[in-house]
């Protein structure tokens, strides 16, 4: 069959008869069939990252039926358990609509109904009418702004987003309003994104606004109007709206004095101009603090409404106490104003989120709709067909916390439904199926023979299982409880869990960092019962070898086991130098005995040899073959290394001090931060490695040790592998600068992962965010 491992596939008999597969093997449905009736086997679900085939699944029976067949493939990154969307990174994918995490600012929709975004980290992204998103133009986290086409272009700070009748989009970018043709060649149109002055008409980029742009709308004529913040006077931001000609001539047509006075152009006073919306007659409805005001057709101001607490009012218009802040604008297809706010409400100050309905008159009520809510709605659109879309974030953009959000539509019918964006992690401790078990920060994992998951969940200090058939429990250890108690079970505690390894019986070895700071390599049954090998002591200085009560470890920054039992320490990089520990590898019997295998306690460097004559930067990650040679990810060196089981160390594959990517034998390879290792059991090596090199220095006093950049930072993570005699090619890669992971056939993925094992079947299992994923290459 070829399910891969915890993989789900849903069998249907004659349309209606259901079988769920979890492993390979022969399935059985509940309902017989009559000898010479007709029968139909076919796929009701298919399982995450495969495509199942069924083989002789239509005849007539005449025996028991024994010859139906399902062969399933599969590729890609998937998700085993828990969730994806890092609460803290931004996550900027290309995907299905519904899949992925947006972080969205403002939206336009063009004729034929696609929208177009602009996204918190710089990009201008398409939500196509058939449910996909993708980047139209810019890249991520850009130095600056530059024109140019698709992402070869940059934006520095996308606000608003608008369109016109030629479907040219329009994004404010700071103190410039940059285009973007269909083709999405982008260019700036007028302003300067960076260089804000005292507000002065003129041609392209010889004319200035003030403040970054709040709003933008375009007009049948091709004309695009801005609003723009305005300098500072006695008792008001002085606001303006600027018109932009197609060929890049701004002109100021309304404010520039100021006061909160309606009146004609530019002696209407305007104070901090948003979002606006043209109606069909070319008057032009606006956003201004907390009013709602609108400029005719003939260049005159009048404000509708605006919140009561403005003592000294417009002279015209309605107060009001069913808004205070307002955020978007759209004018209906009945020419009702629809507005997104937050304000008082019956006196209290924290209102209710909601959409309202404002006629022309003032009048002023909420906009009916059913299954869904608002939280914070940027900008409304409302097209042609009646529908209004909505741009809604989870928490605003103030720096606090990264927001997520979603882009929304209200249909005719008044019934609402998200059109792309999906909710970022929830962390928890929940036991379950794959479905419902939660995670709090899942780190090392480890497969055993019989191919179950355990992982190392940090957060909650728990050690949990991923059965076979789906199910995740906790091993050891109590959620949101730490401690360094032995015990069985939930009786037992853990600090932070840094690496783990796992011997052909069963036993979970993992290096913990108790409360108390010291580190401890303790072991968890099969049946859960956790015991302290060697380590403890009464200070995270303390390092040396021994017998289990005398032995110390500076750190247990990786672990491995060999075929005898004998477990590996790797202690990572060292802080303090010299002779404070770290920068070597320890080997620890069955017994408890410890020794130094290689390397010096805390001298880091580079060189081969035998035992301590042996230097290692940062052995990070550590993986033992069959025959016992042990491999390291020598992070900060760039390189894997090689130890053998008397102790002689060499180097497998890389250049010490040379980053890259490049595939190879040996040292024509080179990596950019080794960081994660794990082997198969034909020998064959996993390396996860990061994004940015650095080298490991001692400072000038010769006291501690420094990291340093190597200056290569331009590369996405990648996964690669290395045969046994040293060949390295890249196996899997994800995508810069972009954060995140993208789950699928083209996976991608710029975390660093946590975890990293390989199972029986060859599939890897990768830990990122909240997650634990597999992944398997496409079939050849």
């Amino acid at each position: 069959m070829g399910l891969r491992p915890f993989g789900e596939l849903a069998l249907r008999l004659n349309g209606s008869d259901l079988v769920t597969v979890r492993a390979d093997g022969v399935f059985l449905f509940s309902s017989p069939v009559s000898a010479g009736g007709s029968y139909a086997v076919d796929v009701a679900t298919q399982p995450a990252g495969q495509t199942c085939t069924v083989s002789k699944g239509t005849a007539v029976s005449s025996v028991d039926v024994s010859d139906v067949s399902v062969v399933c493939r599969s590729a890609g990154l998937q998700i085993v358990a828990g969730t994806l969307g890092a609460l803290y990174e931004h996550a900027y994918f290309d995907g299905a609509a519904e899949s992925l995490r947006l972080e969205p600012i403002s939206a336009a929709i063009d004729s034929k109904g696609n929208v177009f975004f602009t996204d918190r980290v710089g990009l201008l992204r398409k939500l196509s009418v058939d449910g996909v998103v993708s980047t139209f133009a810019g890249a991520p986290s850009p130095a600056g702004a530059v024109d140019g086409v698709g992402r070869e272009a940059s934006f520095q700070y996308p606000g608003d987003v608008a369109v016109d009748k030629d479907d040219n989009i329009y994004v404010a970018d700071g103190c410039a309003v940059r285009k973007v043709s269909p083709q999405a060649e982008v260019s700036t149109l007028a302003g300067s994104v960076g260089e804000c002055g005292a507000a002065t008409d003129g041609l392209g980029a010889d004319a200035r606004f003030f403040g970054r742009i709040g709003g933008l709308a375009v007009d049948a004529a091709g004309n695009v109007f801005a609003g723009d913040g305005g300098q500072t006077s006695e008792r008001y931001f002085v606001g303006s709206i600027r018109r932009i000609s197609p060929d890049g001539r701004v002109t100021t047509v309304a404010g520039g004095s100021p006061g909160f006075n309606d009146g004609s152009g530019k002696s209407a006073g305007l104070v901090a101009v948003g979002n606006m919306a043209f109606d069909p007659s070319g008057n032009l409805y606006f956003i201004d603090s907390y009013s709602v005001r609108v400029l005719s057709a003939g260049g005159a101001v009048r404000t509708l409404a605006y919140h009561q607490w403005i003592t000294d009012g417009p002279g015209g218009g309605v107060p009001t106490n069913e808004f205070r802040v307002l955020h978007g604008i759209a004018v209906a297809r009945d020419g009702a104003l629809l507005l997104s706010a937050t304000g008082l409400y019956n006196g209290f100050p924290e209102p209710p989120r909601r959409i309202l309905r404002m006629t022309l008159e003032g009048s002023i009520s909420p906009l009916p709709y059913s299954e869904g809510s608002v939280n914070y709605a940027s900008k409304l659109i409302a097209d042609a067909s009646g529908n209004v879309h909505v741009v809604d974030l989870e928490s605003d953009l103030g720096g606090r916390t990264p927001a997520y959000g979603y882009i929304k539509k209200i249909g005719v019918g008044g019934v609402m439904r998200t059109e792309a964006g999906a909710q970022p992690p929830h962390t928890g401790s929940a036991d379950g199926d794959l479905r419902s078990a939660s995670f709090n920060m899942p780190g090392a994992v480890v497969v055993d023979d019989a191919g179950n998951l355990f992982v190392a969940d940090i957060r909650n200090h728990t050690i949990r299982r991923i059965a076979r058939d789906g199910s995740v429990s906790t091993v050891a250890g109590s959620a949101w409880v730490d401690g360094t108690a032995d015990g069985t079970g939930a009786a037992a505690r853990f600090g932070g869990v840094a690496s783990m390894a796992i011997d052909k019986a069963g036993n979970v070895y993992v290096g913990d960092k108790g409360p108390d700071e010291v580190w401890r390599l303790r072991k968890v049954s099969p049946a859960g019962v956790v015991s302290t090998i060697a380590g403890g002591g009464t200070s995270a200085e303390e390092d040396g070898d021994g017998g289990p009560q005398v032995a110390r470890f500076y750190s247990i920054a990786a672990l491995c086991v060999d075929g005898a039992g004998n477990v590996y320490v790797g202690e990572g990089r060292p802080i303090n130098a010299p002779g404070h520990g770290g920068a070597v590898v320890r080997k620890v019997t069955p017994t408890g005995t410890v020794s130094t295998l290689a390397g010096r306690s805390g001298e880091a460097g580079y060189a081969d040899g035998g035992g301590d004559a042996a230097r290692f930067a940062s052995p990070e990650s550590l993986a033992a073959d069959m025959a016992g040679n042990v491999y390291v990810a020598d992070t900060l060196n760039q390189t894997i290394r090689k130890i053998a089981p008397d102790g002689t160390v060499s180097t497998f594959a890389g250049v010490a001090g040379q980053p890259g990517r490049v595939d190879g034998v040996g040292a024509q390879a080179l990596f950019v931060a080794p960081m994660r290792i794990a082997v198969d059991k034909t020998n064959n090596l996993y390396v996860f490695e990061g994004r940015e090199a650095f080298a490991l220095d001692r400072n000038v006093e010769q006291t501690v040790y420094e990291e340093r950049s190597l200056g290569n930072a331009n590369h996405a993570p990648a996964i690669r592998r290395i045969t046994p005699s040293g060949a390295v090619s890249t196996y899997a890669f994800g995508q810069f600068p972009y954060f995140g992971v993208a789950t699928g056939n083209a996976p991608s993925f710029s975390e660093r992962a946590a975890g990293l094992a390989v199972g029986a079947n060859g599939d890897l299992y990768l830990t990122m965010e909240n997650a634990i994923l597999s992944y398997a290459p496409a079939p050849k």
